[in-house]
């Protein structure tokens, strides 16, 4: 068995070279470039730019409010750290 490792992987490659061919991943890559299939988010972005733009708004203050959370209990861990070495 030689999955995971590269010998296994030279393997694969050239497996998949004799199969189909040896510009098999170039052709794949340019079919799905061709079908230009957006995801959730690229799709927002062409039929409701608001929604997406409210999402993206709301994502970014969540995540400052997570960092300033965090910040806070950082600062609570280091008081309560600095206040036990003392009293030793």
């Amino acid at each position: 068995m030689m999955a995971g490792n590269s010998e296994g992987a030279k393997k694969g490659a050239q497996t998949k070279k004799e199969k189909y061919g040896p510009d098999f991943h170039s052709r794949a890559g340019s079919m799905g470039a061709r079908l230009g299939t957006p995801g959730y988010f690229g799709k927002l972005k062409a039929t409701d730019p608001e929604k997406l733009k409210q999402i993206s708004t709301d994502a970014a203050h969540r995540s400052a409010e997570a960092r300033r959370a965090r910040k806070a209990q950082t600062e609570i861990r280091n008081d309560t750290t600095e206040t036990v070495r003392e009293e030793d």
